[in-house]
């Protein structure tokens, strides 16, 4: 059984809730029109921990994504 890579792009974009879920179907469509790359998903700021001093915690980050969003994402 041949592995798939999966693709996610973290993005520092403010958004309202209301518009959380159609801007980031706007986002992988215009990715993969663009590049020919598909997106498996994309997160957006308020979705990001960050380090006392203002860094995205990447370790925090991916560990709240593997528990609410994706288990099955290996690190």
């Amino acid at each position: 059984m041949e592995e798939k890579s999966k693709i996610y792009l973290f993005m520092e974009l403010e958004i309202s809730s209301a518009e959380y879920t159609k801007k980031k179907k706007e986002i992988i469509m215009f990715i993969q029109g663009e590049t020919g790359i598909k997106l498996s998903d994309v997160i957006f700021k308020d979705d990001m921990f960050m380090t006392q001093v203002g860094k995205f915690s990447k370790a925090e980050l991916l560990k709240k994504y593997k528990k609410q969003n994706c288990p099955e994402v290996n690190s």
